[in-house]
């Protein structure tokens, strides 16, 4: 929603739109308002709600919203601002959800894991039992 609403309040024009030979586009896009980026916007908001949760994977999944932001320019569909704004607005929804919401995610998680730890232990037992006789 925070993307739709500063769309709204900002429109600019992707780098292919105002500077066509200047720019190699890379990727096919079409010429709509390229403010903020909805690409890293969401790349952002599961990297920095992961963090809050798990530092590991979390600054993993950092570096690579950092990533897509960068891929995003490269590509030529966005300008640095657009990304910039984009981050911004991921890491904000994330941090409003996860602060807000932590005990019902805190609730999901474990549901969650309830359902999945026997199936992960099941698979890696698996795994294990087919390694074991590969190697006898």
């Amino acid at each position: 929603m925070g993307n739709t609403v500063l769309g709204h309040l900002w429109f600019h024009d992707r780098p292919f739109v105002d500077h066509p030979k200047q720019t190699l586009l890379l990727v096919h896009h079409g010429a709509d308002n390229s403010f903020p980026s909805d690409h890293t916007a969401v790349a952002f908001a599961v990297a920095v709600a992961v963090l809050m949760f798990h530092r590991r994977l979390g600054v993993l999944l950092v570096a690579v919203a950092v990533g897509v932001g960068f891929d995003r320019v490269l590509v030529g569909v966005h300008y640095p601002i657009d990304v910039v704004a984009g981050a911004l607005v991921g890491t904000c929804a994330a941090l409003l959800v996860a602060t807000a919401g932590r005990r019902y995610v805190t609730w999901v998680v474990r549901l969650a894991s309830r359902a999945s730890d026997p199936a992960v232990a099941a698979v890696t037992r698996w795994i294990g039992t087919g390694r074991r006789s590969a190697r006898h």
